[in-house]
């Protein structure tokens, strides 16, 4: 996948998004993906690839603010949950979405 400067491909943000649905914050957002933008789980300057495994949606403030700025963390889980680390240790883990009805 082409890596224009530091930001995903538009057809990479698309996609992530239709993927996503709501951004996937551990600890609760509201915002709608169109209104997000992805951040890379492993990140570039440390070997990370711009593909959709690697990248989560997050609202601006969830993505520069507490994960940029204040130094949380972010961990992937293969199960498709995360959790977010702060800087002091404290923990926030997401959960599965639920089964399928039917």
């Amino acid at each position: 996948m082409r890596v224009i400067g530091s930001v995903a491909p538009e057809t990479s943000q698309s996609s992530a998004h239709a993927m996503c649905g709501l951004r996937k914050h551990p600890g609760g957002c509201d915002q709608p993906a169109a209104g997000c933008e992805p951040h890379h789980v492993q990140h570039r300057a440390d070997g990370g690839r711009t593909s959709l495994t690697n990248l989560k949606d997050y609202c601006y403030w969830h993505h520069h603010v507490v994960l940029h700025q204040l130094g949380w963390t972010l961990t992937a889980h293969p199960d498709g949950t995360s959790q977010v680390t702060s800087p002091t240790g404290k923990i926030i883990r997401s959960h599965s979405p639920p089964p399928r009805p039917g």
